[in-house]
Formats: structure tokens, C-alpha cells, sequence
């Protein structure tokens, strides 16, 4: 998301970007404390395999502005 002042100057807003890396960072941690193979360990893979995914669409948002 971008902000403009009054005089012009457009600002850029990447919080949302660092948040999804952040959750992400943190739900690797998660998996990587869990036993390869175990049904939990499979949830959580597929969640970060989500927030991955996430994360990339992000920056590529970014990039094309």
C-alpha cells in the first residue's frame, strides 16, 4: 500500500510484508521442533507451504509497482 502527502511525495508501506515473514520465520521454527512424518508435522508443512506461497505473491506485488 502506497501514501501520497500533500506536496506529492508518494511513500511506500512494506508492514505487511514483514508481518508475513515474521509469521513465517516463526512457523518454520514450529516445524522444524516437530517429527518428520507425524500428522501435526504434515499440517504444519502445509501451512508454511501456504505462507510461503503468500510471501512470494507479496513480493512480487511489490516489485511490479
Amino acid at each position: 500500500m502506497t501514501f501520497c502527502t500533500s506536496d506529492g511525495t508518494v511513500y511506500e508501506n512494506p508492514g505487511y510484508l514483514t508481518r508475513s515473514e515474521r509469521k513465517l520465520k516463526r512457523e518454520q521454527k514450529k516445524l522444524s521442533r516437530r517429527q518428520k512424518g507425524s500428522n501435526r508435522y504434515n499440517r504444519l508443512r502445509q501451512k508454511v507451504n501456504r505462507l510461503h506461497a503468500k510471501v512470494r505473491r507479496q513480493r512480487q506485488a511489490r516489485s511490479t509497482r
